[in-house]
């Protein structure tokens, strides 16, 4: 578009200088009067020449003033036989060539129009001037100057045409071959993308396949291990003492045992050493598989003993010794260790002794706490200011009942957010003096299904028995 205005404004300011330029002609050559009406000309055309406004108009009333300028041209220069006629050929390819064809046709029909005019204001004689002297040398100087003006304002415009169109060509050939790279480009691009996005299907897909097989050996491994808790879950329910072992040592005794995993650390653990029974409640800090590892640790220690110490707190510092000897790495990872209640029961005479362990006596008078050291088995690192395990001696009688709890009963929470606490243990169990296992049964089970939170936080037992 700057291309073709630029040969417009060129070609507009040709026209306007060969008005100058024949204005010079004619002056010399005697044509005074062709000379004055040139100049009249110039001075209307050049102010439109330079005056700025809509571009597409002005080029449109230009060119319809050229045309005007022709044409009075010839009625002064000899009508249709006037040489100048011939400068109707600036306006018509100057049209043609910058506006296009339809445009081209209205300046050619004028340029008819205006010759047959001529025409006929010759057969008629209606030209008020004279017409030409083919004779004289001056008007053929003219006619010849016509004839350059004419050939040198078509050998321009031909010229700036076709190097204007060069350019647009160029312009037109330069800007496909951008088009191309950037199609190229773009085409490079969509197979990158599309390489890419084909890339992340593969690996979405054989990451799905990866996911699904590890799923898979996953769900197989967990159902491995289930089966293997589950099983070692047998096996740690066969490693407790069974009803009939019980019913051996107790007149009556009730057992509340509930794991908060399929496996758990706590344990109870029933044996007679050469007259003396041993009742021992073990609860080890870690639930699960480590609770239980080292709950059968515990009571495997304990299967094997040569020789019963000959105290509940001997007993105990052995078990604490053993644990911290051969397994520190667990004190390491837990600092709380290993609780534990000991009876050692000789006929109706007890010792106890108690490693955090929690444990009752309830006979005529009451409830009687049994009394603890707030020591741990198996720790590292103990209190200086904490109580050292120590014997406590009782004598009782076949109605009286021994109540021994891990912690996990009195930590428990309430359905009303709550913990159970020790109160509430010592308010179950205040009536068990004298009475039987179904009742005591009975009294922990309700309590249990009125105010237990479902959520359970740690493994639970509890023991009740009384003596032959």
């Amino acid at each position: 578009m700057n291309n073709q205005n630029n040969f417009l404004a060129t070609k507009l300011k040709l026209i306007f200088y060969m008005l100058i330029g024949f204005i010079v002609v004619d002056i010399p050559l005697g044509l005074h009067r062709e000379a004055i009406m040139l100049g009249v000309h110039a001075l209307i055309y050049a102010p439109m020449l330079y005056i700025p406004y809509n571009k597409k108009l002005k080029n449109y009333i230009l060119h319809v003033y050229i045309t005007i300028i022709v044409l009075s041209f010839c009625i002064v220069q000899g009508g249709v036989f006037s040489p100048v006629i011939y400068f109707f050929l600036s306006p018509i390819m100057s049209a043609y060539l910058s506006f296009g064809a339809k445009v081209g046709r209205y300046f050619a029909t004028a340029a008819f129009v205006c010759i047959v005019t001529l025409f006929v204001i010759g057969i008629l004689g209606l030209n008020p001037f004279p017409p030409l002297d083919v004779g004289n040398i001056n008007i053929h100087i003219f006619t010849f100057a016509i004839i350059m003006g004419v050939g040198m304002d078509v050998l321009i415009t031909i010229t700036n045409y076709n190097k204007l169109r060069d350019e647009a060509e160029k312009i037109l050939t330069d800007h496909q071959n951008e088009i191309l790279q950037q199609e190229e480009e773009l085409k490079q691009q969509q197979e990158e993308i599309i390489a890419i996005q084909e890339q992340e299907i593969k690996n979405e897909k054989r990451e799905k396949q990866q996911y699904e097989s590890d799923k898979i050996k996953a769900e197989n491994s967990l159902e491995a291990i289930k089966t293997s808790i589950e099983y070692a879950s047998k096996i740690q329910l066969n490693t407790l003492p069974s009803d009939k072992i019980l019913k051996d040592y107790f007149a009556e005794y009730y057992i509340y045992y509930q794991p908060k995993d399929t496996v758990g650390g706590d344990y109870y653990y029933v044996n007679n050493f050469m007259g003396t029974t041993i009742v021992a409640m073990i609860d080890c800090y870690n639930q699960g598989l480590t609770g239980m590892l080292l709950g059968t640790v515990i009571t495997s220690y304990l299967d094997t003993l040569q020789r019963l110490p000959s105290s509940p707190t001997e007993l105990i510092y052995e078990l604490h010794q053993y644990i911290r000897d051969n397994f520190n790495y667990y004190s390491n990872l837990n600092e709380r260790g290993c609780n534990m209640s000991i009876v050692y029961i000789e006929d109706h005479h007890i010792i106890y002794s108690g490693a955090s362990g929690i444990g009752y006596i309830v006979n005529e008078n009451g409830i009687m706490p049994l009394k603890s050291s707030d020591r741990s088995i198996g720790k590292t690192v103990t209190a200086k200011a904490s109580i050292p395990y120590k014997d406590y001696e009782y004598d009782i009688s076949s109605d009286d009942v021994i109540i021994l709890s891990t912690d996990g009963f009195v930590n428990h929470k309430t359905k009303k957010g709550k913990v159970v606490g020790h109160d509430t243990l010592e308010g179950l169990i205040k009536g068990f003096y004298n009475g039987y296992h179904e009742s005591w049964k009975e009294s922990f089970e309700k309590y249990i299904t009125e105010n237990f939170a479902k959520e359970q936080e740690d493994d639970i037992t509890v023991l009740c028995f009384n003596l032959t």
